[in-house]
């Protein structure tokens, strides 16, 4: 199931806002809504499994427990259940990162350290997801997924950065301080975090860090 360790928005909005026909969206009864949120739910409780590279739609199918036939009423083909997939992430996390800026009470390398947080505990509440956002090839077969997810990463690498600079402009760095480098080790400590995650088979979680494994992002030298 989709757990919240944070505010995370609701998965039936995020399944209407992908599809892309106005007028069946308008005919898409809640019914329906609801057996593509348990599909997607299915889906990412499968990805947790030693067995995800066998994930089909017959497997998903049987592990709803509805027919074939239904889940391809559903969605066209297993790519277009992993672009839903994609939404989510993509709506949950930019919605973050943007209530994080907007907050104005508290400093630039506060919302760093925020953001972060955000980025551990997402997969904490969801760890199937880390096979997602690290593009592992067997599962983001579709070469426009693996563009989105690439595109993603950059975006909020660029958020993170942002602030950096924002920190840099109000003195709370020097101006000396090399955002880009910083943002990228940032992500790349991330990533990292979710591959160890992923490769424990989901025992260690990727977030409940101490404040001195994110001191380094902030560190810098007088000159």
């Amino acid at each position: 199931m989709l757990e919240n360790a944070v505010q995370y928005p609701d998965l039936d909005e995020i399944v209407q806002k992908s599809e892309r026909k106005t007028v069946y969206k308008k005919l898409v009864r809640r019914t329906k809504l609801d057996r593509r949120t348990q599909i997607l739910q299915v889906v990412l409780e499968m990805l947790q499994e030693d067995d995800y590279k066998q994930v089909s739609m017959s497997r998903i199918a049987e592990k709803v427990g509805i027919s074939e036939a239904a889940i391809y009423r559903n969605y066209r083909n297993k790519s277009a259940i992993f672009s839903s997939v994609v939404d989510f992430i993509e709506t949950t996390l930019l919605d973050l990162f943007g209530k994080i800026r907007d907050d104005k009470t508290t400093s630039p390398l506060v919302h760093v350290q925020q953001m972060v947080n955000v980025l551990l505990e997402f997969v904490d509440a969801n760890p199937g997801l880390c096979r997602i956002l690290l593009c592992q090839d067997q599962l983001m077969e579709d070469l426009k997924l693996r563009r989105r997810m690439l595109e993603l990463l950059k975006t909020l690498e660029t958020r993170i950065r942002l602030e950096y600079r924002a920190a840099m402009e109000s003195g709370l760095l020097p101006m000396h301080f090399n955002e880009d480098a910083r943002a990228q080790m940032v992500m790349c400590f991330i990533e990292g975090r979710w591959f160890r995650t992923m490769i424990s088979g989901f025992k260690d979680k990727a977030g409940g860090l101490g404040p001195s494994y994110t001191a380094p992002f902030f560190a810098y030298t007088q000159v």
